[in-house]
Parts: C-alpha cells; sequence; structure tokens
C-alpha cells in the first residue's frame, strides 16, 4: 500500500463520520418501525434521504476503501450488509410489518455493520491524526524487522 496523503485521510475520515451518523439515524428508525409509535409523513420523507444519502455514501466509500492503490486489507466492514439493509427497508411501515425474526436479524445486522463502520472510521482518523509520524513509524518497524531477522539467524544457527 502506498503512503496516503493527509488530505485524501481526511476527507475520507469526514466520509466516514457523515455515513455514521446517517447509519445512527437508520437504526433511529428501525426503532420506530419495532415500537408503537405512529408513523407520520415526516418520518417516511426523513427516512427516505436517509436511505438516498446512506447509499450515496456508500457507493463513495465502497470505491474509496476497496480501490487496490489506497486499500487497508484489514479495515473492511460488511458493506454488503449496508446496502441490502438500505435497499430493502422500502419504508418504516414496511420494516414494522416484518417477522418478528426478521426484525431481529435486521437489527444485528445494522449492527455488526456499524462496529466495523467505527473500526474504520476510528482507524482512519487516526491515520489521519499523525501521518509524518506515521512514516517515522513505519520506517523504524522496517529497520527493527531487519535486525529481529539478522537476531534469529544468529539463534538459529546456534541451535544447529
Amino acid at each position: 500500500m502506498a503512503l496516503l496523503k493527509t488530505e485524501y485521510l481526511q476527507e475520507t475520515v469526514k466520509e466516514l463520520h457523515l455515513m455514521v451518523d446517517l447509519w445512527q439515524k437508520v437504526r433511529d428508525f428501525l426503532k420506530i418501525a419495532r415500537s408503537n409509535e405512529p408513523i407520520t409523513k415526516e418520518h417516511e420523507a426523513e427516512f427516505l434521504r436517509v436511505k438516498s444519502e446512506g447509499s450515496k455514501y456508500h457507493r463513495i466509500l465502497k470505491r474509496k476503501l476497496t480501490d487496490k492503490e489506497t486499500r487497508i486489507k484489514k479495515l473492511d466492514f460488511p458493506y454488503d450488509n449496508m446496502i441490502e439493509i438500505l435497499r430493502g427497508s422500502i419504508s418504516i411501515a414496511h420494516l414494522r410489518g416484518l417477522p418478528e425474526a426478521d426484525q431481529k436479524k435486521l437489527q444485528s445486522d445494522w449492527h455488526k455493520t456499524f462496529i466495523g463502520l467505527c473500526t474504520v472510521a476510528g482507524a482512519y482518523e487516526f491515520l489521519s491524526s499523525d501521518q509524518i509520524n506515521l512514516a517515522r513509524a513505519a520506517k523504524r518497524t522496517k529497520e527493527r524487522t531487519g535486525l529481529l531477522g539478522k537476531v534469529t539467524g544468529v539463534f538459529r544457527r546456534g541451535k544447529k
């Protein structure tokens, strides 16, 4: 992986934070669907807006975070779960009509995706916070790894 530019990392952090906020709003609508609270036209309109924005940022982030040049392999989250939830949630009323088992699975999938999304957002936030020290740390790690290889080679020769 190439060293990511600070501007790219900061832009990605902003997009990830927007997605986290939108994803939390999706959870709020899932809660409304599971409650006895009346569903208003305003709720449904806001839900559609959140779904639309969520789909937009899903596309942006999936493209960025899976690109071969900028991908950090350990920082993937369940992209497919996210888009399935967004596409499969037609309306709050539709969600309310789902069987209890489907609603629980939806909650579970939402939660798994949220944990992965927050992990990725936190990692990118960390990476964007101190790029210079990160480069120095990578250099030191390489140097120490090379030294460690030499030391372990000595021990191996001593055991023969």
